[in-house]
């Protein structure tokens, strides 16, 4: 599956053991760039990436879902373009894992209210991240600078809560209905 082009790559393995890679290209011709899924530990690989994936892609990170191995999200940085350069896809996996059932890009719900603290910003895909509620499928965080939550696997925009990052500070808020403050040092304690 990987050849001498790909720059980065993310390994992400599902409760049931399912394995999923998100291989980059580097823009110089990579041979096969893309999302794919093993039921055999890493032995075989089946490319499941759809056609809404994007053709070029610097970086992409994976999640599945704890609670449904069948669900999985993978958040990509194209390295420029519209809405930040970022896609966001969400794939729905048969039983076996081998074959996707759907997919849909969810792209342009991920939020860009512009300036500092109102887009993702993944700083060129040097900090990416995709994680999804161990009890709910639906419950998703992307970020990068900023953090953003959605109660609906960004289904529907714009997110619910957002990190705003205090320079200077060691703090981050995180805004929604209520407003809390986290500490570089301890995230588990909140000021």
């Amino acid at each position: 599956m990987l050849g001498d082009g790909e720059r980065f790559f993310d390994v992400n393995v599902a409760p049931d053991g399912r394995l999923v890679a998100v291989v980059s290209e580097d823009g110089n011709g990579s041979e096969d760039p893309g999302v794919y899924v093993s039921t055999d530990d890493g032995a075989s690989w089946t490319n499941i990436t759809p056609n809404t994936f994007p053709s070029t892609h610097q970086r992409s990170v994976a999640s599945f879902a704890p609670s449904d191995p069948s669900m999985l999200y993978v958040f990509s940085y194209k390295g420029g373009g519209s809405n930040q350069g970022i896609s966001f896809h969400k794939f729905t996996l048969n039983e076996a894992g081998t074959d996707t059932l759907s997919t849909e890009d969810r792209s342009p719900n991920i939020p860009d209210f512009g300036g500092s603290v109102g887009d993702v910003n993944v700083q060129g895909g040097y900090n990416m991240v995709v994680n999804v509620k161990p009890d709910d499928p639906d419950y998703v965080f992307v970020g990068g600078i900023n953090l953003f939550r959605s109660e609906n696997g960004f289904a529907t925009g714009p997110p619910i809560m957002q990190t705003v990052p205090k320079p200077n500070t060691g703090s981050a808020d995180i805004l929604g209905p209520t407003t809390f403050r986290f500490m570089k040092i301890n995230i588990r304690t909140s000021m």
